[in-house]
Formats: C-alpha cells, sequence, structure tokens
C-alpha cells in the first residue's frame, strides 16, 4: 500500500515536533495499521471507525495490565 496524503503530514508533524526517528517510524507503522483496517484514507475516519479500532486494538490485550485491574489470589 503506498503511503496516504494523510500518512505523509503526519510524518512530517512528528518532524516538525522533533519527535525521535523511531519515534515517528512507530506511530506512523500503527496509523498505517489503523488505515489498512479502514480501508481508505485516515482523513476520512469516523468516530465511529476510531471506537471499533480501539475495541480491536483491546481484544488483541497487547501490553502490561493497567494498574489494579491485576487480582491476587
Amino acid at each position: 500500500m503506498a503511503v496516504s496524503v494523510s500518512l505523509s503530514r503526519f510524518a512530517g508533524d512528528l518532524q516538525m515536533a522533533n519527535r525521535a526517528h523511531k519515534t515517528i517510524q512507530q506511530y506512523v507503522a500503527s496509523a498505517r495499521r489503523f488505515e489498512e483496517y479502514l480501508g481508505h484514507d485516515l482523513g476520512e475516519a469516523s468516530q465511529e471507525a476510531v471506537r471499533l479500532w480501539v475495541d480491536v486494538l483491546r481484544q488483541q490485550a497487547i501490553g502490561l495490565p493497567v494498574s489494579g485491574s491485576i487480582t491476587r489470589p
């Protein structure tokens, strides 16, 4: 998939904000995954599409548990 105008603009904004190169790579890669999920440009994402994407990410259970959510025996 080619880099969309929105992703290019996003990367440029991060560069102007003086973000580290690896940070920009990670952020753009994450935004690209969301764009692929959408099937169209990020600029056309609806609030509902964002909510659905957050649900997808939550179901993947990536990362550490949120503090206080661990049950102890």
